[in-house]
């Protein structure tokens, strides 16, 4: 990679994180297509690498306002980890986009229906697999 390759990646990944560390989200947001753009090499390794710094940078920071119960998330977020990384390295390109899309479009729907689930250990678990790095970035809504 060039200088300028160089200096475009780490200027992006370092506006993400500041981004991330802000609201909770955003460097895989605003990294991933300017990084595939430079380099295709950059994604997915080393910006998940990145990400999990800043999450357990974050996670750091803010473990006094963590919920116990995010511990069965995490638990849940390994099994999907390992599933996640077996289906990107085995599938055909397009059927896996086309799933991963409808998962997303899945995800919204429920966020918009309003939708309320309690947080029992059984849903956390199951919430952790596919959900895997962001659960522990959003703050609670119960009440103290």
């Amino acid at each position: 990679m060039s200088p300028v390759e160089l200096l475009i990646a780490g200027t992006t990944v370092a506006v993400g994180a500041c981004l991330q560390g802000a609201v909770g989200f955003g460097l895989g947001l605003l990294a991933v297509p300017i990084l595939v753009l430079v380099d295709p090499a950059l994604v997915p390794v080393p910006l998940i690498v990145a990400s999990l710094a800043l999450n357990l940078g974050a996670s750091y920071r803010n473990r006094g306002g963590i919920d116990a119960g995010v511990r069965w998330a995490l638990l849940g977020s390994v099994p999907g980890t390992v599933l996640g990384a077996y289906a990107i390295a085995t599938l055909p390109q397009r059927p896996l986009a086309i799933t991963f899309g409808v998962l997303v479009l899945a995800g919204v729907a429920v966020s918009a229906s309003g939708l309320q689930v309690a947080p029992t250990t059984g849903g956390l678990l199951a919430a952790g697999a596919p959900a895997r790095r962001c659960c522990w970035c959003r703050p609670s809504r119960r009440s103290p």
